[in-house]
């Protein structure tokens, strides 16, 4: 049974209102604290191509490992109550970089460890909102409800971007983080607002005595048993790869070989959300129109290709001259820095 037990339309359900609020801070103080833990690590660090690298790597890698246990996790426990304590531990861990900016004592280590938990609890409560949007709005209005999620989300990753990069840019990257922070604050109290019915598990109801290996396995036989599915994870690998390893050196490209200011990588990063939401809202159309695995396709290889306009950037001559005095440039650095 769901929480919505009457026809009020969405926009007057309280628990429906609270997740799409709760979606548009989150998206920005991811977006906000993931750029700012970039440019922190290559203003303050001194961080070089490796170092990026890593960073990323370690945003990415526990989504790739612990996914699966992370949706055995989410179907068995406490609902409201992970979300909230996963939220709550974003804000600390976010927090303590920027604590130990503040006072001059910010590490490698640090930053190497928070790029993996927090990498690690932003897939767990990414599962977990997906689980809980159906318990909250009920199958019938499903469809309506995740549009209406996702352009809440989208807003976020349209507007964290050029925010994170204003304030970077005046105020510096540790209150940069500081903000982040605080928005995984508010979103830990939106969370914790939602129905206290979302903590009622639904795994064991529906599969009582199934163990949580036993519960994985069935789910990688699924994707075993389907040929297409295989193709679709090894093209998605394939494409992550790739544009993983273009994000992880994206900002130090920009930074150090294109001089952009950090108010204009903000503004770089939002109008590459800004895109995305136009490839969303076109995607229904080109499905259509041209069936949705030829479009599946041509759209791949569009992607892959476009990382190539990256690099093309320099051929072009950076928006201003970098100098020693500049306070809204970063300078390449000198050599024999730090991964």
């Amino acid at each position: 049974m769901t929480l919505l037990l009457d026809d009020r339309s969405l926009r007057r359900h309280r628990p429906f209102i609270l997740l799409c609020v709760e979606q548009a801070v989150g998206s920005v103080g991811r977006q906000v604290t993931g750029l700012a833990l970039m440019l922190l690590a290559v203003t303050e660090l001194d961080a070089g191509p490796l170092g990026a690298a890593v960073i990323m790597a370690l945003t990415y890698l526990p989504g790739a490992l612990l996914s699966p246990f992370a949706g055995v996790l989410v179907d068995r426990a406490p609902l409201r109550r992970l979300l909230v304590l996963a939220t709550s531990a974003q804000a600390l861990v976010v927090g303590s970089v920027a604590f130990a900016a503040a006072v001059g004592r910010v590490t490698w280590p640090q930053v190497y460890v928070v790029a993996g938990v927090s990498g690690a609890l932003t897939f767990t409560l990414s599962v977990g909102l997906q689980a809980a949007l159906p318990r909250v709005v009920g199958p019938e209005r499903l469809l309506g409800a995740n549009s209406v999620l996702t352009g809440a989300r989208t807003a976020g990753q349209i507007g964290g971007p050029a925010l994170g990069g204003v304030l970077v840019g005046f105020v510096g990257a540790a209150p940069a983080l500081e903000a982040g922070s605080a928005a995984y604050a508010v979103e830990a109290l939106l969370l914790f607002a939602l129905p206290v019915a979302l903590d009622t598990p639904v795994g064991r109801r529906d599969t009582p005595g199934e163990s949580p290996t036993a519960a994985l396995r069935a789910g990688l036989a699924v994707v075993r048993g389907e040929w297409q599915l295989w193709r679709m994870v090894l093209a998605g690998a394939g494409l992550n790869l790739g544009s993983g390893a273009a994000a992880a050196l994206f900002v130090l490209y920009a930074t150090r070989d294109l001089g952009l200011p950090a108010w204009q990588l903000g503004i770089v990063f939002a109008m590459m959300s800004a895109a995305t939401v136009i490839g969303i809202l076109l995607a229904g159309r080109l499905g259509r129109t041209m069936g949705l695995w030829r479009a599946t396709r041509v759209c791949g290889l569009l992607t892959g290709a476009s990382v190539f306009l990256i690099p093309a950037a320099s051929w072009a001559p950076p928006s201003r001259s970098c100098s020693p005095t500049s306070s809204s440039t970063v300078c390449p650095a000198p050599s024999g820095r730090s991964p």
